[in-house]
């Protein structure tokens, strides 16, 4: 299960760059979330940059082979807008799908 290799990996890089704090799961498919408390956007986006790029540098080695991964990423911040925990997941989801429509290694805020 290649598919699942990469995944567990991915998920191995990303959670390692992360402070104790931050809360870090698989969101659902190949879709994880990560809260982190106490980050404004700024703080954040500096987070996802570091992940995109992590992630790109490091083949994940496979059963098929090393293979390069890249992520695409949507950040949202509490706000009036977003007052709830559900309502924050939808502007991330929409933030997450406007990366993907903009190419491969790419972060979105909402």
């Amino acid at each position: 299960m290649v598919g699942d290799q990469v995944l567990r990996a991915a998920a191995q890089m990303m959670s390692s760059a992360l402070r104790e704090s931050d809360v870090f799961g698989r969101y659902g498919g190949e879709e994880f979330s990560i809260i982190l408390p106490d980050t404004n956007n700024s703080a954040a986006i500096y987070v996802a940059e570091r992940l995109l790029a992590q992630v790109a540098d490091v083949p994940i080695e496979t059963e098929a082979g090393n293979l390069a991964i890249q992520l695409s990423i949507g950040i949202a911040g509490m706000s009036k807008q977003t007052p709830t925990l559900q309502s924050l997941i939808v502007r991330a989801d929409q933030a997450l799908y406007i990366a993907k429509s903009a190419g491969r290694n790419r972060l979105a805020v909402k």
